[in-house]
């Protein structure tokens, strides 16, 4: 089995989040198949996030752990993305000054870019994980057998969905990546036809509905990782168990 593993948007802490990646990631991946790492990270001076109370350097070596991954560590542009103007005229999901909306099209950028890299290596399954998220459980081998049978499908956490599904993590099969990691394009049709602000969670439902993907939810967990190295505290009642994936 082909698996490509995609690293996309900004890595926090990774003194505590990468050693999670390497044991509950890296390591079951692995051992499944043979496995290529991509990335395309942005490189930031400082996060600015009132909605998650982060307002400070980034420390530079939370890069080390992924500089030897295949990809780019890019500086992010200093002038908005033009999604984010187009996007704005339809509303603030977050009501914070637009801020979550500028992350949320530079993150789908970032997830667009390693998506083309992956494409080009024409893999069985693709699995596609933040880099800033402390994974408390190790990815179900079986989950990765499935993507390959059935490679119309993609698998999510069955938590935290918020109206939509979690995008947070995402195992896909070989004709279901591209429409999970290409979404940006949707964006503008996302919100022409439902006439709703772009949202990070209601979005990623919309595009996977678009393109005719079907969804089934895995028992993975994973909490975020702020800049200062608190672990944001997540619902995860909704998660279900090993023996408990099905449709979304």
């Amino acid at each position: 089995m082909k698996i490509a593993l995609a690293f996309f948007g900004l890595p926090r802490c990774s003194a505590i989040a990468f050693p999670s990646i390497e044991s509950n990631l890296l390591a079951p991946l692995r051992a499944a198949g043979e496995l290529r790492i991509w990335q395309h990270l942005w490189r930031q001076e400082r996060i600015f996030n009132p909605r998650t109370g982060e307002d400070q350097a980034v420390p530079e070596d939370n890069y080390e752990p992924f500089a030897g991954f295949e990809g780019s560590i890019v500086p992010r542009p200093d002038s908005p993305h033009p999604l984010l103007q187009r996007a704005m005229v339809h509303g603030d999901a977050w009501q914070d000054g637009f801020v979550a909306l500028g992350n949320l099209v530079f993150q789908l950028q970032a997830l667009y870019e390693v998506t083309q890299r992956v494409a080009t290596a024409q893999p069985d399954v693709v699995v596609f994980a933040r880099p800033d998220m402390l994974y408390h459980d190790p990815l179900d081998p079986a989950d990765l057998q499935y993507a390959l049978q059935q490679p119309d499908v993609v698998m999510l956490p069955g938590y935290e969905s918020w109206g939509g599904c979690n995008d947070r993590f995402a195992i896909a099969g070989a004709r279901a990546f591209k429409a999970y990691g290409g979404r940006i394009l949707l964006a503008d049709n996302f919100c022409e036809r439902t006439k709703r602000p772009l949202h990070s969670e209601t979005f990623l439902r919309y595009a996977l509905a678009f393109a005719g993907i079907p969804v089934r939810t895995i028992a993975l967990r994973a909490s975020r990782m702020r800049m200062d190295c608190r672990v944001q505290a997540e619902d995860f009642s909704l998660a279900p168990s090993p023996s408990g994936r099905g449709l979304g």
